[in-house]
């Protein structure tokens, strides 16, 4: 019998997503890992948020370390979107940043 698991991937969901509702510190434990907000930016306008941000997760456990950037979309209700992806390159973030900020909210 195999238990049930709960990939890295999908506890940086669950941070992205909660983030919209629940102020988080800088630092602090989700389930057995050392989440770590390297970079946070929330925008709302009418129903609509969107938050985009950079985590760093270590495990209590077996001190392994991954980083994450993520873009989660709340368009009002049940309806939301969430995207994550390994940490890759500081330009490679800046840009999918710029793209999905300020782009998305009109200023582009």
């Amino acid at each position: 019998m195999v238990t049930a698991q709960v990939s890295l991937e999908q506890v940086a969901a669950h941070y992205a997503i909660n983030s919209l509702f629940a102020t988080y510190t800088r630092d602090l434990r989700v389930y057995c890992y050392s989440a770590k907000q390297l970079d946070y930016l929330m925008r709302r306008m009418g129903s609509v948020t969107l938050a985009v941000g950079h985590l760093q997760f270590i495990s209590e456990f077996t001190r392994e370390c991954k980083e994450f950037v993520f873009a989660v979309l709340h368009l009002g209700s049940w309806d939301f979107h969430c995207c994550i992806e390994p940490f890759k390159e500081p330009r490679f973030y800046s840009e999918r940043f710029e793209r999905a900020v300020v782009c998305e909210f009109g200023a582009c």
